[in-house]
C-alpha cells in the first residue's frame, strides 16, 4: 500500500460512527450501523428478520468509501431535507462522526442532489445491492 494510501486509511479508521437509516410507509426503515468493524443491516421490524446480514469491509473498501465521502462533498450536506408537500413517502437519517468530521443529516422526501451516488457507495461498502438509488427527482 502506498504511502498516500496509508495517509488515506489512517484517517479514515478515525470514524467513531455510521449509521444510515432510510424507507417509509408502507415499507418501513431499512437500516445500516457500524458496530466496531463489522455493517450490520437490518430490515424493518416487522420484515422477515432473514434478509439481515453484517459485512466487514476490507481496508480497500473502507478507503474507496471514505475517498466516495469526499469526492461527494457529504460533510456540506444540510442537516435537513423536508419537502413540505409531501406526508408520506421516504424518510433517511445519516449520521456520520469522525475524529476530523461530523455529519448528522437526514430529510423527509427530499435529498442531497448526490444522494444516488451515496447509496451506491454504502451498496458498495457492504458488497450487496441493497439499498436503493432512485431518487433523482426528489434532490433539494
Amino acid at each position: 500500500m502506498s504511502q498516500q494510501n496509508q495517509s488515506e486509511l489512517n484517517e479514515f479508521i478515525k470514524i467513531l460512527e455510521l449509521e444510515f437509516e432510510i424507507g417509509g410507509f408502507p415499507e418501513g426503515p431499512h437500516r445500516l450501523i457500524l458496530e466496531g468493524n463489522k455493517i450490520s443491516v437490518t430490515p424493518p421490524p416487522w420484515d422477515d428478520q432473514s434478509d439481515a446480514f453484517s459485512h466487514r469491509p476490507s481496508d480497500e473498501e473502507w478507503m474507496e468509501f471514505f475517498q466516495s465521502l469526499k469526492k461527494l462533498k457529504v460533510w456540506d450536506w444540510k442537516e435537513d431535507y423536508f419537502n413540505e408537500w409531501i406526508q408520506d413517502g421516504t424518510q433517511w437519517e445519516l449520521r456520520i462522526r469522525t475524529d476530523s468530521f461530523k455529519l448528522d443529516s437526514g430529510g423527509s422526501n427530499k435529498f442531497p442532489t448526490n444522494f444516488d451516488e451515496f447509496t451506491k457507495s454504502i451498496n458498495k461498502l457492504i458488497n450487496k445491492d441493497y439499498f436503493a438509488d432512485d431518487y433523482e427527482s426528489w434532490f433539494d
